[in-house]
């Protein structure tokens, strides 16, 4: 039961919105390890990424990122690789004011 991908996304979501960073961290790694699913591997790399970007650590948020497009494609959802991408492009300007970078995201995507 504790290795269930419902509990390990329960336990990652929950621990997150508590701030409990370090125990949401673990939760979403986890997941992503202990699953060959793309979903869950999806919305592993989607909650560790945003649990790694609320903390600061925005080179190791957008490597999540870039992973939850690439699985979202292998899963042949297109649709939800360009939401990644447009979530990574909002992060180049609001972080890094990087406006060229945030434009050439949404063209790779």
């Amino acid at each position: 039961f504790p290795d269930h991908p419902l509990y390990l996304w329960a336990r990652g979501f929950t621990s997150g919105g508590a701030q409990r960073y370090p125990e949401a961290e673990r939760a979403w790694l986890a997941l992503g390890l202990k699953t060959r699913d793309n979903e869950w591997r999806f919305r592993s790399a989607v909650g560790l990424g945003m649990t790694l970007q609320v903390q600061g650590k925005l080179a190791d948020a957008e490597r999540q990122a870039r992973q939850a497009a690439t699985t979202a494609m292998a899963r042949r959802l297109p649709g939800a690789a360009l939401e990644v991408q447009a979530g990574l492009a909002r992060a180049y300007l609001l972080f890094r004011q990087d406006t060229a970078g945030a434009l050439r995201l949404l063209e790779e995507g």
